[in-house]
């Protein structure tokens, strides 16, 4: 009997496998196994990375912009900030973040501290205030706050 393998040039397994490694990943940090937490968020980066480029096959501007979310994800808990910010700012360039779900999502956490999330962080929350019209002076859309 022939052994069961994932095509490395079939995007769909390959978002498959990155995101069972997360989950992986996920579960063996709260075990306390942080070596294989750290294997598994590697690996994951690595299958988005393979994902992405394909693009093509990734589905529609909207999915394709959920797999590259999921990626900086990974990215940032796999400790590769700068992989992170790239996917990110081609994100928010797009017009397919949003503030919101950036300043609140705990995969993300270890970005928060940095200079440049937090620019973009502000300027997601602009952008939210330019786009609904909404007065600067308000909670919402207030960047200060």
């Amino acid at each position: 009997m022939a052994a069961l393998t994932i095509s490395r040039t079939n995007a769909d397994a390959l978002v498959g496998l990155a995101e069972a490694s997360v989950a992986a990943a996920k579960l063996a940090k709260g075990q306390g196994d942080q070596a294989a937490a750290a294997a598994h968020i590697n690996a994951a980066v690595g299958h988005y990375g393979g994902a992405l480029q394909r693009p093509h096959l990734l589905g529609d501007a909207s999915e394709r912009a959920d797999v590259r979310y999921n990626a900086a994800c990974a990215a940032a808990l796999a400790g590769q900030h700068v992989t992170a910010q790239q996917l990110l700012t081609s994100l928010a360039a797009a017009g397919s973040l949003s503030a919101a779900d950036v300043a609140t999502d705990e995969d993300l956490a270890s970005l928060r501290g940095r200079q440049w999330f937090g620019d973009l962080v502000r300027g997601l929350q602009a952008r939210s205030c330019d786009d609904e019209a909404q007065p600067r002076s308000s909670m919402h859309c207030n960047p200060q706050q």
